[in-house]
């Protein structure tokens, strides 16, 4: 992609898609990043296998295509995040919070649930239970020499 200049990537994306996104970026790495608003769009692109002339493979980006919740239940206290990824749908991923104790590890009933959508679901279902699911924020990052967001004490 790094050969091809703006207008000749803008005539191939209407080639492929009939109309040019607004949601295009060109990466360093010589990759372009389309984000797309519908599954016509995804499914367009993702059969092509030229791009303006230019060999290319169309893939998902995992990062975009994935978003996280978050769960709460005492029921859930027994499973493991095997089994509960193996039994909730669209979920690939499940990760329990645990807190330390003095020098013991304790498993809370909050799971981080990482799922294959670009939104998390408003409930899931587990087995008889129907759980709510909350979006997932995860703390920021933050230096504990100057106690300032963004970076970490050895950065």
């Amino acid at each position: 992609m790094t050969d091809l200049n703006v207008f000749k990537i803008g005539d191939a994306l209407r080639q492929v898609l009939g109309y040019i996104p607004t949601n295009v970026q060109k990466l360093s790495s010589g990759a372009l990043l389309i984000k797309c608003a519908s599954n016509k769009e995804l499914a367009g692109l993702e059969k092509i296998t030229t791009f303006g002339g230019v060999p290319c493979v169309s893939e998902r980006h995992q990062k975009f295509n994935q978003s996280k919740g978050v769960v709460r239940s005492h029921e859930l206290k027994g499973c493991s995040n095997q089994d509960i990824v193996d039994n909730f749908e669209g979920v690939v991923e499940a990760r329990r919070i645990t807190i330390r104790r003095g020098e013991s590890t304790l498993e809370t009933n909050t799971i981080i649930l990482t799922f294959d959508s670009c939104r998390p679901p408003a409930t899931v279902r587990a087995s008889y239970l129907v759980l709510d699911v909350r979006p997932y924020v995860p703390n920021p990052l933050r230096c504990f020499q100057c106690q300032k967001f963004g970076h970490s004490t050895t950065n």
